[in-house]
């Protein structure tokens, strides 16, 4: 499954998914941009993430995730992990 810039995303929570692909998605002015959670095997690519506490979190024993070229600017928090590990 893909969510892309065509779909209009507040912010994105994956939870306990695998193989999914997050491309070119711009999240701005929330609490999280995107999450994942006990996710496996999924990438978040090209996104842009501004203006919010966590921009991209992968936590939860989420393992073997790809972030690649995104933008993370103006965040509390930009790129955290928490336990999880092989991203």
């Amino acid at each position: 499954m893909e969510f892309n810039e065509t779909m209009d995303i507040g912010f994105l929570c994956l939870i306990e998914c695998d193989n999914i692909t997050v491309r070119n998605v711009t999240i701005t002015n929330n609490y999280n941009g995107i999450i994942l959670i006990g996710t496996t095997n999924s990438k978040i690519i090209n996104c842009t993430v501004h203006d919010c506490y966590y921009a991209i979190s992968i936590a939860s024993y989420s393992s073997n995730n790809i972030v690649k070229d995104c933008k993370a600017y103006d965040n509390s928090h930009g790129i955290f992990l928490h336990y999880s590990s092989g991203n």
